[in-house]
């Protein structure tokens, strides 16, 4: 047998293995580094600092407080001068969803439980910042001609929302959204509604039974 392939006759039985080839040789090379894409913030608000004091306007309608300013004392809502009817509504994370009004004898909410979160008196009303992680937004309403609502927070921060609108039927002067544990105040236009109930539905508080009008059932 002659094993000298430069001499070795052909084999025509073997013909598959002249189609063989060594397989390239492959150089990995390493892809480029993908950059990181940060986010744009969902909402053009101007931060709050401690002790500040910021006037919304038509121009600069939102402002926004950090996790610590959300997180950490209470937030308090008060009218310039006594307000006829202030109130709030309210959407907790679990889908609860109702008003406080001092003047509608509803105090505090929600209404079961040992620590309520929101707090009635008179043209004032108070939201305990220790537990905004069950809040999923708020509305501040009531009846214009109150000069002004001020907003102030744990660290001294003030925040003054000036009311603007008819003297009658109920008005949306603030709203307050909770996004990702950061609390975002929001003017709202002077847009006066006929009942409580007709400002509640118009900012989507669609949850709330109402006995009537203007007070949800007990």
């Amino acid at each position: 047998m002659n094993l000298d392939p430069a001499t070795a006759p052909p084999r025509p039985d073997l013909v598959f293995l002249r189609r063989r080839s060594r397989p390239r040789a492959t150089v990995r090379t390493q892809p480029p580094p993908v950059p990181k894409i940060v986010p744009p913030r969902r909402f053009p608000a101007t931060p709050v600092t401690a002790g500040s004091t910021t006037t919304l306007t038509p121009s600069n309608r939102m402002v926004i407080l950090s996790r610590v300013q959300s997180g950490v004392g209470l937030l308090t809502v008060e009218a310039g001068r006594p307000a006829a009817r202030l109130g709030c509504a309210y959407v907790l994370a679990g889908g609860q969803s109702s008003i406080v009004c001092h003047s509608a004898g509803i105090v505090s909410a929600p209404r079961t439980g040992r620590n309520p979160m929101i707090l009635a008196r008179h043209h004032k009303l108070t939201v305990d910042l220790g537990q905004s992680r069950r809040l999923a937004r708020l509305i501040f309403y009531g009846v214009a001609g109150v000069g002004s609502l001020v907003v102030t927070t744990f660290g001294g921060a003030r925040i003054e929302a000036p009311v603007a609108g008819p003297n009658a039927g109920i008005t949306v002067f603030l709203s307050v959204y909770n996004v990702d544990g950061e609390l975002v105040l929001r003017a709202e236009p002077p847009n006066a509604a006929a009942t409580v109930r007709n400002a509640c539905d118009a900012y989507g508080f669609d949850r709330i039974s109402w006995r009537d009008e203007d007070n949800p059932v007990a």
